[in-house]
């Protein structure tokens, strides 16, 4: 198969604002760079293109803004790119949501750097010999969302608390490994897990614990490119709350990183050669409701806000009120949304435009015709938390908050039917 990859530094300058908290948060120095990484394989009407960024997600324009530059520089159908992003919370902010600021200038060049990086892995394309593994780690992931002794559901409700009375639901702890080139020498690895990017907190930029299982393969294999997509992340997490004593910070990160890596080091010995090397894609665009929201809901956040602070200095309690104020005044009633299937031989990988619970991802690969299946967690879009139907009706912070989940909880169904049917099309196509 032919496979170029290529690599973009996206690291933003100190001072840039950092996503993914309710408060603002201003970066202070680098502990890891930030890339934008690209894959691209197959020949030139049958390509397929990848670029993976360091962020907490890309919007539904820059995906197409990189999928036409790439389209422009080498002729890979748009259709035929997928873009995602790791969901780290120690780079820029790029989506409109909380009180941080996005950086319009800084992002449109990164966008470009994205798009480069397609270019450059696309006239970089040599003949490998494609394989792929699979492995498992169960001791880095957890459900996040627990139920308590009260009968609700909460987020990280405190180590060792002894209100837990069980999580809420199921990780995924696959570890999917596509290489290309020989076990003890591949020219290039994509890994897929199922954890949120959140291991290291505070003001510094990183890419969080994949950037750490990069580097210790690396350490390995040497000069070999690494690319992590994350799976079905939006109630998976890292607190494992039965430690007393959890490791925290940049030495989690690390953990994490070396434990994952251990693992692809470990099955890549014994990766089996695809037996197609058939490249295919598939999408559709869903036109999704946004979610109902009662009216007393909507005139206590209104009340809420009329003694609120300016935007910057609300607490979370604000921040909830103003997001669901936001979502009830939004011009459109609905959100298109786009997933998209990616046949790799024996392999297929379904973007989903947002953060999915993991019990979609499970859905998805239960029902999938392909051996291989591998979920893609904010995958040509960000659209916000997509729980299931059931968390609704559970509560828990992934639903308090209406513009983290924007969408009907027909989004579930809707979203798994769809990547159903693209996989089974995908299958099924000669």
């Amino acid at each position: 198969m032919l496979v170029g990859t290529s690599l973009a530094d996206i690291t933003p300058p100190e001072g840039a604002s950092l996503a993914g908290y309710f408060h603002v948060r201003r970066a202070t120095g680098v502990d890891d760079p930030l890339h934008a990484k690209a894959l691209v394989v197959g020949g030139d009407e049958e390509a397929l293109g990848l670029v993976v960024f360091d962020l907490i997600g890309v919007g539904r324009q820059e995906v197409e803004q990189i999928r036409g530059r790439a389209h422009e520089s080498c002729g890979i159908a748009p259709a035929r790119v997928m873009v995602a992003a790791t969901h780290t919370h120690l780079a820029p902010v790029t989506v409109p949501i909380f009180q941080s600021e996005c950086d319009p200038q800084w992002l449109a060049g990164a966008v470009e750097k994205g798009a480069e990086a397609i270019a450059e892995a696309w006239h970089a394309r040599e003949e490998r010999e494609f394989s792929i593994a699979t492995g498992r780690v169960e001791s880095i992931a957890f459900n996040r969302r627990y139920w308590m002794r009260s009968g609700a559901v909460r987020m990280n409700p405190g180590v060792c608390n002894p209100d837990i009375v069980r999580p809420a639901g199921p990780i995924d702890p696959e570890v999917g490994v596509l290489a290309w080139g020989p076990p003890d020498k591949p020219s290039a690895i994509l890994v897929n897990y199922t954890c949120h990017l959140d291991t290291i907190s505070g003001d510094r930029v990183s890419a969080d614990y994949p950037a750490y299982m990069a580097a210790a393969i690396r350490d390995r294999l040497g000069d070999v490119a690494v690319m992590f997509v994350n799976g079905a992340f939006g109630n998976i997490n890292h607190v494992d709350v039965n430690d007393p004593s959890p490791r925290k910070g940049l030495e989690q990160a690390k953990w994490m990183g070396e434990v994952l890596a251990a693992e692809v080091l470990r099955v890549l010995p014994q990766a089996a050669g695809s037996e197609s090397q058939q490249l295919d894609e598939a999408h559709r665009l869903l036109d999704i409701p946004l979610r109902p929201l009662p009216d007393d809901a909507v005139a206590s956040a209104r009340a809420t806000l009329a003694s609120a602070p300016p935007v910057g200095e609300m607490n979370p309690e604000q921040m909830c009120a103003r997001e669901t104020v936001l979502l009830a005044e939004s011009e459109k009633p609905e959100v298109t949304a786009e997933v998209q299937a990616l046949r790799i031989g024996e392999a297929a990988l379904v973007g989903l435009p947002g953060e999915p619970f993991v019990e979609l991802g499970l859905r998805l690969k239960g029902d999938s015709p392909f051996p291989h299946t591998y979920v893609v967690g904010l995958g040509n879009g960000c659209e916000g938390y997509i729980p299931t139907r059931a968390a609704f009706d559970e509560g828990g912070y992934e639903v308090r908050t209406a513009r983290s989940s924007k969408l009907h909880p027909d989004a579930e169904d809707m979203m798994v039917a769809a990547g159903s049917e693209l996989l089974n099309q995908l299958r099924e196509a000669k």
